[in-house]
């Protein structure tokens, strides 16, 4: 029954994959849509890790970070199918929203080089300091539970 949670997995990667594809075709280089008073879309590719660290044309960098971000998703999914029916259902969640935010950006570093952002988020002149896409939200949020679970519980099991 829990592995019902690959479902939500495959969701965020196709949701993210589509959110980037629309925003790429609506968007002409150069140019931003205002989405909301709060969110604006424009592009952004990024070839580095979170907040574009280690964003370099260096194709040996690239190729390292590759790498290292394979065996980080690798891992995770080792963890999520080793605690898959002894962690509580709210750790297997933040689980499948980091795993499903990973793959989205990983399968777009795969295809395209880099990772496509497009979200900005701001309160009048206050920016968040980061442009992201669904995947690194379904990261972040994923990560705000599991944290939040562990300051909780204590432990990662209950």
């Amino acid at each position: 029954m829990r592995l019902l949670l690959l479902i939500p997995i495959v969701i965020i990667v196709f949701f993210d994959y589509i959110s980037k594809i629309y925003v790429k075709r609506i968007l002409s280089e150069n140019s931003y849509y205002i989405l909301s008073d709060y969110i604006y879309l424009e592009k952004f590719y990024n070839k580095g890790i979170a907040f574009s660290l280690f964003d370099s044309d260096s194709i040996v960098l690239n190729y390292i970070l590759l790498i290292i971000i394979t065996i980080i998703i690798l891992y995770l999914i080792y963890i999520f199918l080793r605690d898959l029916y002894s962690s509580s259902k709210v750790l297997l969640f933040s689980y499948v929203l980091i795993i499903g935010g990973a793959l989205g950006n990983y399968l777009d570093r795969i295809m395209n080089g880099s990772v496509f952002d497009f979200i900005i988020l701001h309160y009048n002149d206050f920016y968040f300091p980061a442009v992201f896409n669904i995947a690194d939200a379904s990261i972040t949020i994923g990560a705000v539970i599991f944290i939040t679970s562990y300051l909780i519980n204590g432990n990662l099991n209950d």
